[in-house]
């Protein structure tokens, strides 16, 4: 994210789209996406490369999920211009989403079966001891 100060500024939204080029130009040539958003970003990522996490579509403005959802794993975006700055976005993942398989789901299945069994035993087991354990109450 490439800050502009002024939005009203046309004098610094050209600068700040130059320096945007500048920096397309270099991941163009092969340069590190995350080592030039360390460099030149001004977003909360830019100490971690320019990575923000995951996001769902719908948590992204209309235009940057459009963009975005065009985009392959490891695609980077023309300059996204808003009132504030530029953007330039890098989709390093995307998970399709959807319906997994039986065979993909099966020991996610198993795990969460497994557990609820096991908190019933557990419970049943506390139960046990509470009706066995002795307490006297003094007062």
């Amino acid at each position: 994210f490439l800050k502009q100060e002024d939005p009203a500024s046309t004098v610094e939204a050209d600068a700040v789209k130059k320096k945007g080029e500048l920096i397309m130009q270099k991941i163009r040539d092969g340069e590190n996406f995350g080592a030039l958003a360390k460099k030149y970003s001004q977003g909360p990522g830019a100490d971690e490369g320019g990575d923000l996490g995951l996001f769902k579509e719908p948590d992204l403005n209309a235009e940057m999920a459009e963009i975005v959802k065009n985009l392959p794993a490891g695609g980077v975006s023309p300059l996204i211009i808003t009132p504030n700055g530029i953007r330039i976005m890098k989709v390093t993942e995307k998970d399709p989403g959807g319906e997994k398989s039986f065979e993909q789901a099966q020991d996610a299945i198993r795990s969460i079966l497994y557990r609820k069994e096991l908190d019933a035993k557990y419970a049943e087991w506390v139960k046990e001891l509470r009706k066995k354990a002795y307490t006297k109450i003094i007062f």
